[in-house]
């Protein structure tokens, strides 16, 4: 035999093995119980005939598994370019990892070859996976909601998981807000299982908050924790009026002697003492606007209320926002033939996005919450909202080469329309 094992090296000819895969993992498996099998793949990659004197387990934990084979059985030779299989199982003797090698003596220059066989003995029950096990929310303004994060939560046990609870226990509890498709009551996880916890940060106040999300289950380890933690910051005000001082001093009004009315008054406010009335006859039109006194802004989010009385039939620009250079940002429209807002957005290039609220969504003598959010970057988010429902939302390039910089309240509509508690911020 090793006459022939050097003639084969010399020659660059002889058998040569190949096996698929070089290792087996079983995962968990009850102490005492036989996994289902698992198959490694021995191929005669060579050019001459494979002559296997032996295969077998070897190495630390080797009685744990077990093989058979069509390899073996007449001449125990494997022509060229021919393959053989080797079915392997795995019974657990001890709890824990537990490891051995899969073994081949043949009469390839590389003999012996082995495969690295790896399991681990489990009792029966239920074991519980949390990915990941910590979450981390970035800064988030005081009083607002965060995206959600989710936290996936697996049976990687034997037997189904019971899970009595899922809760936010800690400093901050109140912070940090939960749901989940996870079975409760008498339903169970099955083993192999997973469910899902969606996970969102609502800070009552700033600084570093922190909080834990706690299981309660029938696993050995119950209960188990998801460190949760965020930041809470404090909203920054970039400009803030509610015309309660009575004047429009914040403001500057048009000049043209041709425009409607702009001006305050205490008969219809939405909240406070007073608010802004913009009155036009036909043919007339009637406008303020303010320069945000912390300088312009990219990403804002800017609020105010509106109301239109009985003497409005048509349609109006409500709100439009300027940049530095005194081009469009974005602009919020009363649809009359609608009764709904169109809002529509600019970036630099020209490009117009729009978001439309309902049909029929307003009717006169009726105050209504309109909120617009607008990032300028080249992976720009922009939204509105109205009476705290969103109407749509564009994922664009919304960059500008000047950011937000002044806001406009317009009305171009024969009647009166009235705007209150107008706020920019970055939240």
């Amino acid at each position: 035999m090793t006459a022939n094992i050097l003639n084969n090296f010399i020659m660059g000819t002889g058998p040569t093995v190949a096996l698929n895969p070089t290792s087996v993992s079983f995962g968990n498996n009850i102490v005492g119980a036989k996994s289902a099998p698992q198959t490694v793949t021995l191929s005669n990659s060579g050019s001459a005939t494979l002559s296997i004197s032996s295969i077998a387990i070897t190495s630390t934990n080797a009685a744990d598994f077990a093989q058979t084979n069509t390899c073996l059985g007449g001449s125990n030779k494997l022509a060229a370019g021919n393959s053989c299989t080797i079915s392997l199982t795995f019974t657990p003797g001890a709890l824990g990892a537990r490891s051995a090698n899969l073994t081949f003596t043949d009469t390839a220059t590389d003999s012996p070859q082995s495969v690295a066989l790896t399991g681990a003995g489990a009792i029966a029950a239920p074991l519980v996976s949390l990915s990941p096990t910590s979450v981390s929310f970035s800064n988030q303004n005081v009083g607002t909601s965060s995206s959600a994060q989710a936290v996936t939560l697996t049976n990687s046990g034997t037997t189904p998981l019971s899970i009595s609870s899922i809760t936010i226990t800690g400093t901050n509890a109140t912070d940090f807000a939960q749901t989940n498709t996870c079975p409760s009551g008498s339903n169970t996880l099955a083993a192999g299982s997973s469910c899902t916890i969606s996970l969102t940060f609502t800070p009552g106040a700033s600084g570093a908050r922190s909080s834990s999300l706690t299981f309660t289950d029938n696993a050995a380890d119950s209960p188990q924790t998801v460190t949760l933690s965020g930041t809470a910051t404090v909203p920054t005000t970039y400009f803030s009026d509610g015309f309660e001082s009575g004047n429009l001093n914040a403001w500057t009004l048009a000049s043209s002697d041709s425009t409607g009315s702009a001006a305050v008054q205490s008969t219809v406010v939405n909240s406070g003492s007073n608010a802004l009335a913009l009155n036009n006859a036909s043919g007339q039109y009637a406008y303020i606007y303010t320069a945000l006194p912390s300088g312009p802004q990219a990403q804002t989010f800017t609020r105010f209320y509106f109301r239109f009385g009985s003497n409005v039939t048509n349609g109006t620009q409500l709100a439009i926002a300027r940049n530095s250079n005194g081009g469009n940002v974005w602009e919020v429209d009363y649809n009359a033939s609608r009764h709904g807002l169109d809002v529509y957005f600019w970036n630099a290039s020209g490009a117009v996005y729009a978001v439309f609220s309902p049909n029929n969504a307003m009717s006169a003598n009726t105050w209504y919450s309109i909120q617009v959010q607008d990032y300028q970057t080249t992976t720009g988010h922009a939204q509105a909202w109205l009476n705290g429902t969103s109407i749509g939302s564009v994922d664009a390039d919304l960059s500008m080469a000047a950011p937000y910089a002044r806001l406009i309240l317009f009305d171009s509509t024969p009647g009166t329309i009235y705007l209150d508690d107008v706020t920019v911020s970055n939240q």
